[in-house]
């Protein structure tokens, strides 16, 4: 579903797209705000700017993705993959990150939840 697709600014907001599979998607300044995206495949999608406020995104794939200015407040990460990931400016405020890969992600300063 939807993968390599040029769909800048998408609004899904509240939407269940679990499974669902946006790899080498382009999917700056999307909506996600509240979605539920369990098992998700977001890997190698350009979220620069994104916005998965109160989001779940249990065991989701984020992992070499640009995630610069992403918006994860209050979102469940729970097992989530942002491994190799652009974290530059990304905000975690309140987010449940148990379990998250963070390995060899990029970040400029100390990831706060």
């Amino acid at each position: 579903m939807n993968e390599y697709c040029e769909l800048e600014s998408l609004d899904l907001t509240g939407q269940i797209i679990n499974n669902a599979s946006f790899f080498g998607s382009n999917l700056r300044n999307g909506n996600f705000n509240g979605v539920t995206a369990i098992n998700a495949n977001f890997c190698d999608t350009n979220l620069t700017n994104a916005k998965f406020v109160g989001a779940d995104l249990t065991g989701a794939n984020l992992s070499e993705s640009y995630l610069n200015g992403a918006d994860f407040t209050n979102a469940n990460l729970t097992g989530a993959d942002l491994s190799h990931s652009d974290l530059t400016g990304a905000i975690f405020t309140g987010a449940i990150m148990d379990g998250v890969v963070l390995h060899r992600a990029l970040y400029t300063n100390e990831i706060a939840v």
